[in-house]
C-alpha cells in the first residue's frame, strides 16, 4: 500500500489542503499559521510545501495531511485513507484489512441505505407517494439525485432485510442508526425510518453519516422529522445539512447563508444560489461555526420569527460572535421560510439576501423597539444589552465600535463619555455580563409590545371577522405608537384592510415592512381551517392583560401624585387624584374575559 498513500500525497498540495482548515500566511519558503491544536498567541504552526509536511514548534506535532486529518478530525488511519484517497481520486482496493474497522463498515451500511432509499423514489412504485410530494413540492429530478433522497417504505424491515442479505448484521446496522432494537425481544430489530422522505446527511467530506425523515402528509400523531441518533459516525452538532455541496460556492461566494430546514436548501440551490446550508432546527453550534470558518468568515442567517427561530438565532449569533465571525440577518416578510419565500418568487429571497441586515443594526432595532426612553430604567435596559455587544466590537473595529457607542448616546440622550466609562468596566471576556443575565436580556421584547404586535396582528387579519372588537378598540391599551397608529386607523376604516395598509404607509412607507411583519406573524400559525372563536377569545384575552396592565400604571401615576399631594397638604389635589383612583380601581375591577367593555 505504500504506493498507494505516496500517490494519494503527490496528488493533493498539504498547503491547499490545511489551507481549508486554517489560515496560512506565507513565511519565507513556508507557510505559517496559529496552532489549532493548542492556544497560543504567535504562531509556531508551519508547513513545508517543498516537503509536503506540517510540525507546531509549540506543541510538538507534526506530520503528513494523513496525520493532520486524522488529528483535526479525530479519525482513525483507514478514514483518512478513505477521504484522501477520494479527495485524490486514487481507488483503494476493498480487500486490504487496513480499510476494515468499526467507522468504515458503519459508513459502508450508511451509503448502502442511501441507495436503497434513492433506488425506492426514484425506480420503484413503492416511492409514488413520495415523488408526487417532491412534485408538489417543485423539487427537480435533478435535485433529488444529486442530495440523492430517498423514500424509506411503510414496512418494519425492509432495510432490514436488504441490509442483511448484503451481509451486515442487524446489531451493526442497529449502530449506524438505521433500526431499532424492539423491547419486548432483544434479539429482533427494526426499521427507524418508515414512510418517510428521506434527506441522507453528508458530512463536510461527502460520506454520508446519518438520515433525516420526514412525514409525507401532516399528522398531529406523528413527529414532523425523525432524525438519526448519536452514533460513531453521527454527531448533529458538526453536521451542516448542504455543506459538502455547497462549501465551494461559500468560499467563492465569501459567504454562507444559513437556514433552518432541508427544504429551504434544497430550494434555494435549485434557483442557483449555492452558497446556502441548513442548521436542521436547531441553534448553531460551535463545532458547526467552526466548520464554516474554514470557508467564510461571512454569515447570513435566515431563521424563522417565531419564538424558536429567534431563540436558535440568538443562539447562533452570540457563538458566531465570540468566534470573530462578520454577521447578518435576513428578513423574510412575505414568507415562513426560505423554500415558501421562493415558491412565491425566487427573486424575493435574492433580495433578501442583499438587503441582509448588519447584526449591531438588528441588536439595535430588537432592543430599541417599544422602549418607553423618557423613563430612566427603559434606558439603563436597553444599555444592558446594547453596551456589552459594542465592547465586544473593541477586537473588530474601533472605529465600528465608537459609531455604535455614538448611536447609542443619541437613543438614549445620554453623553457618549458616560456610556464608554460604563463600558470600560465590563468584562469584555465575557461581554461584562454573567450568562444568564445575557439569556434573559438580548432580544426579548417587552410582553406588552409582543402582546400589542400579537392583537393588532389579528385584527388586520380578521377585520371584518372582528369588527366589534376593532370598533371599540382603545389605541391606549398599546404601548407602541406605531401600533397606536395601527389602530386608529383600522378603527376609522375596518371594512378594507388595503385602505388600511394604503393609510398606514401614507405618511410612512417604512410601516410596510411592518404591516407586512404583524400580518405574517399571525398568518404562519394560522391552520388550514380557522377557528375564529378560538381566535376571538385569545383577542379578547390579549386585550384583557393589555388593559388591566394599563389601568395598574395609572393607578401607579396617580398614587405618585396622592402621595406628593398628601405630603404637601393640597386638599382640593387629594380629593382630585382619590376619585380617579377610585374610578380606576372599580374599572380594574369589573374586567374580565366576558368581552369589551
Amino acid at each position: 500500500m505504500i504506493n498507494v498513500i505516496d500517490e494519494i500525497k503527490s496528488r493533493i498540495d498539504i498547503v491547499s489542503f490545511i489551507s481549508e482548515y486554517i489560515p496560512l500566511k506565507p513565511a519565507g519558503i513556508s507557510f505559517k499559521a496559529l496552532c489549532p491544536f493548542h492556544q497560543e498567541k504567535t504562531p509556531s504552526f508551519f508547513v513545508s510545501p517543498e516537503k509536503q509536511i506540517w510540525h507546531c514548534f509549540g506543541c510538538g506535532v507534526g506530520g503528513s495531511i494523513f496525520d493532520f486529518l486524522m488529528k483535526i478530525e479525530g479519525l482513525e488511519f483507514p478514514e483518512a485513507l478513505r477521504l484522501l484517497a477520494k479527495k485524490a481520486n486514487v481507488v483503494l482496493k476493498k480487500e486490504d484489512p487496513r480499510l476494515v474497522s468499526q467507522r468504515t463498515k458503519l459508513l459502508e451500511i450508511s451509503h448502502r441505505a442511501a441507495r436503497f432509499y434513492h433506488g425506492i423514489l426514484t425506480k420503484l412504485p413503492l416511492g409514488e407517494s413520495a415523488r408526487r410530494y417532491l412534485k408538489e413540492r417543485e423539487v427537480s429530478p435533478e435535485i433529488i439525485k444529486e442530495f440523492q433522497l430517498g423514500y424509506a417504505p411503510d414496512s418494519w424491515q425492509a432495510l432490514l432485510i436488504f441490509l442483511t442479505k448484503k451481509g451486515f448484521k442487524e446489531k451493526e446496522i442497529a449502530l449506524a442508526g438505521l433500526a431499532i432494537q424492539s423491547e419486548k425481544s432483544k434479539d429482533r430489530y427494526y426499521d427507524r425510518f418508515r414512510d418517510r422522505l428521506i434527506f441522507p446527511l453528508f458530512d463536510v467530506h461527502g460520506e454520508i453519516v446519518g438520515f433525516s425523515g420526514r412525514i409525507l402528509e401532516k399528522d398531529e400523531k406523528e413527529v414532523k422529522y425523525i432524525n438519526t441518533p448519536q452514533t460513531l459516525i453521527y454527531d448533529k452538532s458538526r453536521i451542516l445539512y448542504g455543506l459538502d455541496k455547497t462549501k465551494q460556492e461559500i468560499k467563492e461566494k465569501k459567504l454562507a447563508i444559513i437556514t433552518e430546514g432541508q427544504m429551504d436548501v434544497l430550494a434555494s440551490y435549485q434557483i442557483g444560489i449555492k452558497n446556502v446550508v441548513a442548521s436542521s432546527g436547531t441553534a448553531l453550534t460551535l463545532e458547526q461555526i467552526k466548520l464554516l470558518k474554514r470557508f467564510t468568515s461571512n454569515l447570513a442567517l435566515a431563521f424563522d420569527l417565531d419564538p424558536a427561530g429567534q431563540e436558535a438565532l440568538r443562539r447562533g449569533i452570540e457563538i458566531a460572535w465570540r468566534e470573530g465571525m462578520e454577521i447578518k440577518v435576513i428578513r423574510i416578510k412575505e414568507a415562513k421560510d426560505p423554500d415558501e419565500l421562493i415558491k412565491k418568487n425566487p427573486q424575493l429571497w435574492k433580495e433578501a439576501i442583499e438587503k441582509a441586515e448588519p447584526i449591531m443594526e438588528y441588536y439595535f432595532r430588537n432592543v430599541l423597539e417599544g422602549r418607553d426612553l423618557s423613563k430612566v430604567e427603559e434606558k439603563k435596559a436597553v444599555a444592558k444589552v446594547l453596551l456589552p455587544l459594542i465592547a465586544g466590537l473593541k477586537d473588530k473595529n474601533k472605529i465600528e465600535q465608537t459609531h455604535w457607542l455614538q448611536q447609542l448616546g443619541l437613543k438614549l440622550e445620554i453623553e457618549e463619555k458616560i456610556l464608554r466609562e460604563e463600558m470600560n468596566r465590563l468584562d469584555s471576556k465575557g461581554y461584562g455580563f454573567k450568562e444568564e443575565e445575557r439569556e434573559a436580556a438580548v432580544i426579548k421584547k417587552p410582553r406588552d409590545l409582543m402582546l400589542g404586535e400579537r392583537l393588532i396582528g389579528f385584527l388586520l387579519k380578521f377585520s371584518q371577522d372582528l369588527k366589534e372588537i376593532v370598533e371599540n378598540l382603545d389605541p391606549k391599551v398599546l404601548t407602541s405608537q406605531r401600533l397606536q397608529d395601527f389602530a386608529r386607523v383600522l378603527k376609522a376604516c375596518p371594512d378594507d384592510i388595503e385602505i388600511v395598509k394604503k393609510e398606514i404607509i401614507k405618511d410612512n412607507p417604512n410601516l410596510r415592512e411592518y404591516f407586512d411583519f404583524l400580518l405574517f406573524a399571525i398568518e404562519k400559525d394560522l391552520e388550514e381551517e380557522v377557528d375564529l372563536e378560538r381566535i376571538k377569545k385569545e383577542v379578547l384575552k390579549i386585550w384583557l392583560e393589555l388593559k388591566k396592565n394599563q389601568i395598574l400604571k395609572e393607578l401607579k401615576k396617580v398614587e405618585r401624585e396622592l402621595k406628593f399631594a398628601e405630603q404637601e397638604g393640597k386638599v382640593e389635589q387629594i380629593k382630585f387624584w382619590g376619585r380617579i383612583f377610585e374610578q380606576l380601581t372599580k374599572e380594574l375591577a369589573k374586567l374580565d374575559n366576558s368581552g369589551f367593555r
